[in-house]
């Protein structure tokens, strides 16, 4: 299967404007893994965003999101929300690991790094800080 992105410019600003293909739709899937869904304890949930251009869209999936993280602790959910029409991701999601010093450890090796070519921010998500605070 070809996948074909057009790169426009804009005429105003000068930026590359990304579109989708017509023919791109990805799978939806509604099934989730066992773990789906499971926070962890209070500071070691964090909020992922994928720094995205307006209508620009990526697989970057679950696994892919767990993958990048795994490697800084045991993962227990890692979801990127995406739109349930299309399947497309909206370019947020959230990773909760087992303690907090494991997601500690992922801001600080993750937050501003590239990942499958788009910049990620990482922090804890709003509910863990209002927790700790």
């Amino acid at each position: 299967v070809n996948v074909c992105v057009c790169v426009c410019v804009c005429g105003v600003s000068g930026e590359s404007v990304w579109e989708r293909p017509a023919d791109y739709h990805p799978e939806v899937t509604t099934t989730q893994t066992a773990a789906s869904g499971t926070k962890g304890p209070p500071g070691s949930n964090l909020f992922v965003l994928r720094k995205l251009r307006r209508g620009e869209y990526d697989e970057f999936g679950d696994k892919e999101l767990r993958d990048s993280f795994a490697v800084y602790g045991n993962v227990l959910r890692a979801e990127m929300t995406k739109d349930p029409e299309t399947g497309w991701s909206r370019g947020f999601g959230f990773v909760s690991f087992s303690c907090s010093e494991e997601a500690d450890v992922a801001i600080k090796h993750l937050n501003g790094t590239w990942v499958f070519g788009k910049q990620l921010k990482v922090e804890k998500t709003r509910s863990d800080l209002e927790k700790l605070s």
